[in-house]
Parts: structure tokens; sequence; C-alpha cells
């Protein structure tokens, strides 16, 4: 998936400038602006609406971290709801997906099977699961190797085993995050920083996919998730943030 490269190609090349310019003129802006846009774009017209956001999402975080103009983030996210309104509301099978989001037991046979299979596998797994590779609801979910696997693992260890991978999860944010921290080098605070919020962003929209938290969208749970380009990729961000610890202590 190009996708997956693109989004650490953003985030690269956002901190090698905000690590370079001392002062953001409104030149350095547009640049930006150009640098985040040109890929999310061609990301969206392929019909892959949730990766686009995702890269825009991770960006705008990033952002904060930098000298980035507050009230360009605002006149930026206003000037994009038209954009985004005209996306879902305008698109019949995004409007199906709201519509199942908002009340899935009714659209239960429809645009919301997914959604509403992955809901019993959770009520299946109970507190500890029925086992690894025990479930028989997996069988009802269509992606169940991809975008819901957390569903899987609700269904096969629980409660228990759903909220351990979660705290594993943040336990790698909130410590990567930590040593970034202590990072002099622009350069490597900046991209070890980008790395881990792309990392992080990701986790919390599939896991809010999988539990009907927003609207059902195609996006992969990272180091989980069949895919060999998404495991790939993340291998090599995770060995670059291992890299930055190790060389500026």
């Amino acid at each position: 998936q190009p996708s997956d490269i693109a989004r650490f190609a953003v985030i690269l090349l956002l901190a090698r400038l905000f690590s370079k310019w001392k002062e953001i003129s409104w030149a350095n802006i547009i640049l930006v602006l150009i640098i985040i846009a040109t890929p999310a774009f061609l990301i969206a017209i392929e019909q892959d609406l949730s990766t686009a956001l995702h890269l825009l999402l991770s960006a705008i975080v990033l952002l904060f971290f930098t000298a980035f103009p507050l009230r360009v983030h605002i006149l930026l996210g206003l000037a994009s709801l038209p954009l985004l309104y005209f996306m879902v509301f305008h698109t019949p099978f995004r409007m199906e997906r709201l519509k199942a989001f908002l009340d899935p037991w009714t659209y239960r046979f429809e645009a919301a099977y997914q959604l509403v299979a992955s809901f019993k596998s959770f009520l299946a797994g109970g507190w500890f699961g029925q086992g690894l590779g025990e479930g028989l609801r997996r069988h009802n979910l269509q992606a169940r190797h991809t975008d819901f696997i957390l569903a899987i693992v609700a269904e096969d260890t629980g409660v228990f085993g759903t909220v351990l991978l979660l705290v594993f999860y943040m336990a790698i944010a909130v410590y990567g995050l930590y040593l970034m921290s202590a990072i002099q080098n622009d350069f490597a605070r900046l991209l070890g920083s980008g790395i881990i919020i792309v990392f992080i962003s990701q986790v919390i929209l599939n896991v809010a996919v999988t539990m009907g938290l927003v609207p059902t969208t195609g996006i992969n749970l990272p180091l989980l998730s069949y895919g060999g380009t998404s495991l790939v990729t993340y291998m090599c961000m995770f060995g670059i943030v291992l890299n930055i610890t190790r060389l500026e202590k």
C-alpha cells in the first residue's frame, strides 16, 4: 500500500523542514499545506478517505509540536468542513455508513452488518474469552483479519486480553513520546514524535471503528492486522525511533 509509505514520507519531510526553519513565513505555510494536501488528495480520490484523513490528522497533530501558527490550524479546520460535508453527504456508500453508525441495529443486514458482527464478537468473548481460535462469531466478520481484527481478539481473549493489548499500545506511545521529549536535536525529536503520533492515532481510529464509536471506515490495526506493507513500514519507523534514542544519549 503506497499510502503507508506516504504517511511516513510526509512526517519525515515536515520534521526536516521545521527543524531548519527559524521563522515561519506565509511561503513556508503554503509549502507545508502542499506537502500535506497532495498525498492526502491522491489517496482520497482512490476512495480511501479513512487513510487520507489519518494522514491529515497525523500531520496536523505533529504541527502542534512546531511553531506552525495556531490561527492557521483553526482557519484550515473551518475551511475543510464544506469539503468534508460534500465528500460524506454526496457519496452514497459513505452516507450509508453514517446511517449505519447512528442506528446499527436497523441496518444490521445491510451497511451495519460488519459492525453488528463486531458487537456480537465482543459480547461472545465475555471477560476472559473463548480461547485462541475457538470463537464462532468470527465467521460473520468479513474483514476479521484486517480492519476488524480487534473483535477477534475480544472474542478469543475477552475483556482481559483486549485491555491488555490496548495498554500495550498506549505504553509504546506514552514511553515513546517521553523519550522524544528528552531529545535535543529538533529534527530527531520531531521525526520520532511524528512516528509515534502516526502509530497511536491509527490505533485509536481502528479501535473506535471496531467498537462503533465512529463511522465504519477501512483502517488496519498496526502490528496486528494482516498486511505486509504496513508491518514493514512500522518496523522501519520503530527502528528509526530506537536509533534516535541510541544516538541522542
